[in-house]
């Protein structure tokens, strides 16, 4: 027992880092995005949202994480211990692989959108290159792979929380597929045709 002890506490450290990483990545390219000049746009974007907005939803989403952080009251066999260690730490690493991938291939492109909308910039490029060859959002389909992974990896209420409002990312999706049609045309449309959107190798 005290090796599968070791093995997931091992394995939930293990996941700090690269969560910490991606927050800092997505920081610090929001603030570049913020030096950059809006272009086109569609719906309500998050620089028209009131400040007030995010600080009174992101108290109340960090307070309910910290809450949530304690195991769900589920008690598995040490082979299902293993097992969702294994598969946990798997998925997990492979989703965060394509959110770094996905940020490092949109460079100076990246920018945030939000459910309400999402806007582009004054000299925005279609973005082509890397994970985006196989999946039209490859940060959120990492995303919701991390997602899943990070629930059978640390099993608290936190993280069936954040997994329960992950399909939000298929309306922020929409919100941006629908102004880079209106940006980009025919060039988007035939990307489109031929890159499925959430899941690599799926119509």
């Amino acid at each position: 027992m005290a090796r599968i002890d070791r093995a997931e506490k091992a394995a939930r450290l293990t996941g700090i880092v690269p969560a910490a990483a991606a927050s800092a990545m997505a920081l610090r390219g929001l603030a570049a995005a913020r030096q950059q000049p809006v272009g086109r746009t569609t719906g309500t974007p998050y620089r028209r949202i009131p400040l007030i907005v995010y600080l009174v939803a992101g108290s109340i989403y960090t307070g309910l994480s910290v809450k949530g952080w304690r195991p769900v009251p589920v008690r598995l066999p040490t082979w299902a211990r293993c097992l969702c260690t294994v598969a946990g730490l798997s998925l997990y690493s492979a989703g965060m692989g394509f959110v770094f991938s996905g940020r490092l291939a949109l460079g100076r492109m990246y920018n945030l959108s939000s459910a309400t909308g999402a806007e582009l910039f004054a000299n925005h490029q279609l973005v082509t290159t890397g994970p985006f060859r196989w999946v039209r959002h490859p940060m959120y389909f990492g995303a919701l792979l991390a997602g899943a992974g990070a629930l059978l990896l640390y099993r608290t209420w936190t993280m069936v929380f954040i997994c329960l409002h992950l399909p939000v990312f298929c309306i922020r999706a929409r919100r941006e597929e629908e102004v880079l049609e209106q940006e980009f045309g025919d060039e988007w449309r035939k990307y489109r045709a031929q890159v499925p959107a959430g899941v690599p190798g799926l119509p």
